[in-house]
């Protein structure tokens, strides 16, 4: 017999600089996090991270890389969700111009995430070894171009 369980997909956005900063948002308890979001039914998972990153941060990344990946289950064993850690690319410095981050957003120092959740710490572990693999759905590319010019923001597109 099969029990429908609906499944929660969540993202956390890495998004870092060569001279290792890493952007991280308030949270609504005044702590630094990276920005987080859910993906809702039948959404892309990377347009949804776009879409977070802009909102939360003001920053526009590309997101379509996994850095690490969790699966959540129930005391059953059953799977009820999944989370992603996703690579927003890494620019060269904190990036300086005007308009660039929303307010509650800046970019930290990345020691700030060496005491992190496991995710997190396997997610750094896999962009410092160059490691990441693309989020596909049904076996494809998302191709979810999204350019933040579309959503009336401005673009800090660090990609690899």
């Amino acid at each position: 017999m099969s029990e429908n369980v609906e499944l929660t997909v969540g993202f956390q956005l890495l998004t870092t600089t060569a001279d290792n900063h890493v952007l991280m948002v308030r949270s609504a308890e005044g702590v630094w996090e990276l920005p987080r979001g859910t993906v809702a039914p039948g959404a892309c998972p990377v347009a949804s991270a776009r879409e977070a990153g802009v909102r939360r941060s003001g920053y526009c990344g590309s997101f379509e890389y996994a850095l690490a990946v969790s699966l959540e289950t129930n005391a059953d064993g059953r799977v009820t969700g999944l989370e992603y850690v996703l690579d927003g690319g890494r620019t060269e410095t904190v990036p300086t111009g005007p308009g660039r981050l929303r307010a509650g957003a800046a970019w930290r120092p990345m020691r700030e995430l060496l005491e992190s959740e496991p995710l997190i710490q396997h997610a750094l572990l896999a962009l410092a070894q160059g490691e990441r693999v693309p989020v596909l759905v049904n076996g494809e590319t998302t191709l979810a171009g999204w350019p933040a010019e579309a959503a009336g923001e401005v673009a800090v597109d660090g990609g690899r």
